[in-house]
């Protein structure tokens, strides 16, 4: 199913029509990928998914959260690294 909408979320030339839907399947892919034990495979879909331009901060950061776990389980120094990373972006802006 997120193969399906990553296909359907970018143009054959690449372009992004439906960020937000493809950053919750890249997310939805990295959980996956981290349960199934390939936690840098998870770790590149993870950050692929919080780099684009237009997105819900506040729902990405909770799906995030679901990835950060399974990398803590699977691999604990990945898993408190990716953490990090989501608290430096969930950090208030000064």
């Amino acid at each position: 199913m997120a193969d399906t909408v990553i296909a359907t979320s970018t143009r054959p030339d690449g372009t992004v029509i439906s960020p937000m839907r493809l950053a919750e399947a890249q997310l939805t892919k990295a959980v996956l990928a981290a349960r199934d034990g390939s936690p840098m495979l998870a770790l590149d879909l993870a950050e692929a998914a919080l780099n684009h331009e237009r997105r819900s901060q506040p729902s990405l950061l909770l799906v995030a959260s679901e990835v950060a776990h399974e990398l803590e389980y699977r691999s604990p120094a990945d898993g408190a690294e990716f953490r990090n990373h989501l608290r430096t972006l969930s950090a208030p802006v000064a």
